[in-house]
């Protein structure tokens, strides 16, 4: 697995936001990110910015997003302004496919999805790893 160098630079700055953007080789690739620590909105902006660099680079719009071992520190604003104006602005279309891996089906954890939807993108939450690489290259 390779790094974007944004997700390189943000993981080695900052120990309590971590995060490794990678891509993974199938027929359909998409990118992984997975996050370590506080998920904090500039911090989910910032592994938001590196997962659209890294698409472009490899021309596919699927993402997963793994936040299992996240500490989810966004408030129902920000999860708001990430899906209906940060997404926009950094390259993630609302053609795109982002699979949400999460532990719980909280509705802390499971939020940002329903606002994804609601603004316009094709959003799912995933509790285990599989099943959404399975939806991702459905």
């Amino acid at each position: 697995m390779t790094r974007s160098d944004l997700g390189k630079a943000w993981a080695e700055r900052d120990s309590a936001h971590k995060f490794n953007v990678s891509m993974v080789d199938a027929e359909q690739p998409y990118v992984r990110v997975r996050v370590e620590g506080a998920a904090t909105k500039s911090a989910m902006i910032q592994f938001l910015s590196a997962a659209a660099t890294l698409a472009a680079k490899h021309n596919t719009r699927r993402y997963l997003f793994d936040l299992q071992d996240a500490e989810v520190a966004t408030s129902p604003i920000d999860d708001y302004e990430i899906a209906y104006k940060e997404l926009g602005n950094i390259g993630i279309r609302r053609e795109s496919r982002m699979a949400v891996l999460v532990q719980s089906k909280s509705a802390e954890d499971m939020f940002f999805t329903i606002v994804a939807l609601n603004a316009g993108y094709i959003c799912e939450t995933f509790f285990d790893d599989a099943t959404a690489a399975q939806w991702l290259l459905s």
